[in-house]
Parts: C-alpha cells; sequence; structure tokens
C-alpha cells in the first residue's frame, strides 16, 4: 500500500488548495475522506481490504458534507499539524544519544556503520535544516492564516510550503556532491524508493 499511499498524501494538498481556492464544498469534503484513506493506509496494525477502504473515505467524506464547519476547521489546521509532525519526525532524533535521522538513512541507504565523521556532521547539520524548515513552515502559516487571504494561505500552505520541502530533498543532492565528490552519493529518486522500503527500520 506504499504507492497509494503516498498518492493520498501526495494528492491532498492540491485537493485542499482548490477546495479553498473554488470555495468547494465536494472538494472540502473529498479532502476529508482522503485524509481518512490516508490514516488507514498508512495503519500498520491490520491488513484492510480495498473495499473497506472506500467505504472509509466515502463515509468520512459524506459525513464531511453535513459538518461543514468542522471540514473546514480540519481543513486549515491539518496542513500545521502536517508541517509540525515532519519537524518532530526529525527533530527528536538530534536529542542527546539518539542518532539524527539523516545520518540514520546516510547509513542505510550508502555508508553502513564505516560512516567518515565528515558526513556524520553534516547528516547532523541536515537533520536541523528538515526540523526548521517545516517549523518555519508552520509559523508563516498559521501567520497567513490570521492576516491573509483564505487564498493567499492556501497557495503558501499547501503549494509553496510543500514545493519547498521537495526543493530542500532535490536541491541538496547536488550540494552535497560538490562537497564531498570523494564519496559515492545516491540519487534523490533512488533514495525516495529505498526509503519507502526501509520506513519501519526508520521511523519506529
Amino acid at each position: 500500500m506504499k504507492a497509494p499511499l503516498a498518492a493520498v498524501l501526495g494528492a491532498s494538498p492540491l485537493v485542499l488548495h482548490l477546495a479553498i481556492v473554488w470555495d468547494s464544498r465536494p472538494l472540502l469534503a473529498g479532502f476529508a475522506g482522503m485524509i481518512a484513506l490516508g490514516a488507514v493506509l498508512g495503519s500498520r496494525t491490520r491488513r484492510v481490504p480495498a473495499w473497506a477502504l472506500l467505504l472509509v473515505a466515502l463515509g468520512v467524506a459524506g459525513l464531511a458534507l453535513l459538518e461543514h464547519g468542522s471540514v473546514t476547521q480540519l481543513a486549515f489546521a491539518w496542513p500545521v499539524v502536517a508541517y509540525l509532525a515532519i519537524a518532530w519526525v526529525f527533530g527528536r532524533t538530534l536529542r542527546r544519544g539518539r542518532m539524527p535521522l539523516v545520518e540514520h538513512m546516510a547509513r542505510l541507504i550508502d555508508h553502513g556503520e564505516h560512516m567518515p565523521p565528515e558526513l556524520v556532521r553534516y547528516t547532523r547539520t541536515l537533520t536541523w535544516f528538515w526540523t526548521l524548515l517545516p517549523l518555519g513552515l508552520a509559523a508563516v502559516s498559521v501567520l497567513l492564516a490570521r492576516f491573509a487571504s483564505p487564498a493567499a494561505w492556501s497557495l503558501f500552505t499547501n503549494v509553496l510550503g510543500y514545493a519547498a520541502l521537495a526543493a530542500l530533498f532535490f536541491a541538496e543532492y547536488p550540494y552535497r556532491v560538490r562537497r564531498y565528490p570523494q564519496y559515492a552519493h545516491t540519487n534523490p529518486l533512488t533514495v525516495a524508493a529505498r526509503l519507502a522500503q526501509r520506513a519501519p527500520e526508520l521511523f519506529r
């Protein structure tokens, strides 16, 4: 279910943005259904048949049509929660005695146990970037929700913010290759595929 989960999570911000810009109640309900579907797909407690997933998504979307006010509140809160969750996933590994998450990723994918000290320092710094950038995006999103129009808030929060995270993920690779040409480096697409395969080892 990794590919369906990635598709749902990747499409949900765009659906939410269009729902806000077009003031579309059905799209907003669809967003709520996608969040419910993503939650079920991401659950590791048991395997769920496809018909049950569809039933859950349709049920939540139907309830969302009836409880429009509650879904609107969820729509504004959800992206901030998502950014804070990303920051927490990375930031909690910066505590004393923990291995920074980016270092853990690098060891799993490229370097194993024998990772050069300079790359250890670099991956710790990069983990800080992955902690602070989502925190900054969440803070700006809250300010825009208070002082900007819903369309401006949504453009930043549901489009530009995620584009900034994607830019960090992809732009970091050529920088790392240029800075540390003496080491082998795996390209971002391969990294993403391997991370999806080994996610249980990283995010437990």
